[in-house]
């Protein structure tokens, strides 16, 4: 006796989705269920998936040094502008953002660092690095401007120091990739 076709792919069917639950902690599998970071147990043992890891990522602005502000040259007061007379040179070698939703805002962190070389006239102690962040609308108009004030201690015996700054207070609205984020030196903010 033939079995009719239709008949054998329900049953192919049927056992193929039985497969499945038990794959997913179904009640009729011996092993216990467990759950992956990414989700939690439901009160009735079977996973369930988190809502949060289908939000789409937040938009993030681009970020970028500014023209001509990547360095930062500082010579003895009253003295020529020239290579026995610098103090010490300071450059941006490195920036980046990340970008994370804060309700319906959207939190920057801005990363930027360098290094302090000291010149022939050699460096103070202490050096203060006016380092300008800006924020500008899409048009280039500029939303927000603030100079933090990077300390860099310089060590007797190395010419040369690193330096990083990370802030994460910026926030921004929802359509933050329209906007855009520059640094650099200020100079004339010494």
């Amino acid at each position: 006796m033939s079995v009719p076709k239709h008949f054998a792919l329900a049953v192919v069917s049927l056992l193929s989705v039985g497969g499945l639950a038990a794959c997913v902690g179904g009640e009729d599998t011996a092993a216990p269920s467990t759950t992956t970071a990414s989700s939690t147990g439901s009160s009735q043992g079977r996973p369930t998936l988190d809502p949060s890891l289908f939000v789409r990522p937040a938009a993030c602005p681009g970020i970028s040094v500014q023209d001509g502000t990547h360095a930062l040259q500082i010579f003895s007061r009253g003295k020529l502008r020239n290579s026995e007379n610098l103090s010490y040179q300071a450059s941006i070698t490195k920036w980046a953002r990340e970008c994370n939703r804060a309700g319906d805002q959207i939190q920057v962190k801005i990363g930027v660092a360098g290094r302090v070389t000291a010149g022939q006239a050699g460096a103070p102690a202490k050096v203060v690095l006016p380092l300008r962040i800006v924020v500008l609308n899409s048009d280039g108009s500029v939303r927000s401007s603030d100079v933090q004030k990077i300390e860099v201690a310089m060590a007797e015996n190395d010419n040369t120091e690193p330096w990083s700054y990370v802030d994460d207070t910026l926030l921004l609205p929802s359509d933050a990739n329209l906007l855009r984020v520059v640094v650099g030196f200020d100079e004339q903010r010494k």
